[in-house]
């Protein structure tokens, strides 16, 4: 106990003393009483490693044996710290699946991606380990992009952060927190590329690259990573438009008339026209070949016929441009029990019930048109 007692004296006065030494001192006397050992098992990018000077952070320890891919994107990489100078070694390794994808339109395509990476990680003790992070993307349009282009855009998966090709020989990890910005219809006008470059690491193969990516150039980095998701876009598209072009228009039923087409297009526009803004109703055409009559019961808990229903087809254009062919229900109320015969009190289509055409050509929409009765 005296001894304690001594040491928080001679501390205490070497603060008043020393006021530099504060930190360090404290934690001492703080593992002193507390019985740990002086080192933390943290990692840390907030100071230089003592031992070793100028040593690359990793040599020894990184694996420098890989297997080379045929885009030259495999191999050991450097990474210099922002904030302290450090330069680690690490290792990134990339390959294309064999498998072919099961996605409709996709069957040419690659199924995936993978992407293993060994890190050097500094802890706050001092030591130097190698952390290991990969990930598997089931997806046909990032192998398929590499493949075409040779330029890398790994999507997150398993652990793997984004990462992104910027040159030969360099590639860009962005943050964590950021691993669904680049997914989808971007918004660029809202993407934070300061806080991008800030915060993202840079990778390259050749150490004498290090110094020109700490300060890349701002609006080139914005046009390589826009290209890159633009490039993954473009190959969704290219196999929706396969899709599209191999999907047949729903047929044409027995119980198509002219009446029935016009009658139809006017009760979907009527009931849909203010909910579906922008969107081209071009024409309406009876899939079905009867009707299908639909029964309710009176206050009394009679069954009645209470309405018809006749499936039909309304083809359509979306604000985009896209051109689509849905199955819906035409509807006409009974009165009494009895149909209507100069009305038939028609509700209109009230609901879809799937899909048989979905998204189709605009000039395979246009040209069935002719087919419709006149």
């Amino acid at each position: 106990m005296k001894k304690h007692f001594l040491a928080l004296v001679i501390g205490a006065c070497t603060l008043a003393a020393s006021p530099a030494a504060e930190a360090q001192i404290l934690k001492k006397l703080t593992n002193a009483g507390s019985g740990q050992s002086n080192q933390s098992q943290g990692t840390q990018e907030s100071g230089k490693q003592n031992k070793g000077g100028n040593k690359i952070l990793g040599e020894g320890i990184i694996s420098t044996n890989f297997t080379a891919d045929e885009f030259g994107i495999s191999g050991n990489y450097y990474r210099k710290s922002k904030s302290t100078g450090n330069v680690y070694l690490n290792l990134f390794e990339v390959s294309v699946c064999t498998e072919k994808s099961d996605a409709k339109g996709a069957q040419d395509l690659p199924a995936c991606l993978k992407l293993n990476m060994e890190l050097s990680v500094l802890y706050s003790s001092g030591d130097v380990k190698a952390e290991s992070s990969s990930g598997d993307l089931w997806d046909y349009a990032h192998p398929t992009y590499l493949t075409r282009t040779k330029q890398l855009f790994f999507r997150n998966s398993g652990n793997v952060s984004n990462i992104f090709s910027m040159e030969e020989g360099v590639l860009y990890v962005a943050p964590n927190n950021m691993n669904s910005a680049f997914t989808g219809q971007v918004n660029w006008d809202n993407m934070d590329w300061d806080y991008l470059l800030e915060e993202g690491r840079f990778y390259v193969k050749n150490k004498e690259d290090l110094d020109k990516w700490a300060n890349p150039d701002k609006e080139a980095f914005k046009k390589k990573i826009r290209e890159h998701v633009e490039g993954i876009n473009a190959v969704y598209k290219e196999v929706e438009d396969k899709k599209k072009a191999g999907t047949a228009m729903p047929t044409i039923g027995k119980l198509n008339t002219k009446i029935l087409q016009d009658q139809a297009l006017r009760t979907y526009s009527e009931k849909y026209d203010a909910i579906n803004k922008g969107w081209t109703h071009m024409y309406c055409y009876v899939h079905g070949n009867e009707w299908q009559v639909k029964q309710a019961k009176d206050n009394l808990g009679k069954l009645y016929d209470h309405h018809r229903e006749l499936h039909v087809v309304i083809v359509r254009k979306s604000p985009s441009g896209e051109c689509r062919a849905d199955l819906m229900y035409y509807v006409e109320m009974y009165e009494n029990g009895k149909p209507n015969p100069a009305t038939g009190k028609v509700t209109g289509p009230v609901s879809y019930i799937g899909m048989p055409g979905g998204p189709v050509p605009c000039d395979k929409a246009t040209a069935f048109k002719a087919g419709l009765a006149k």
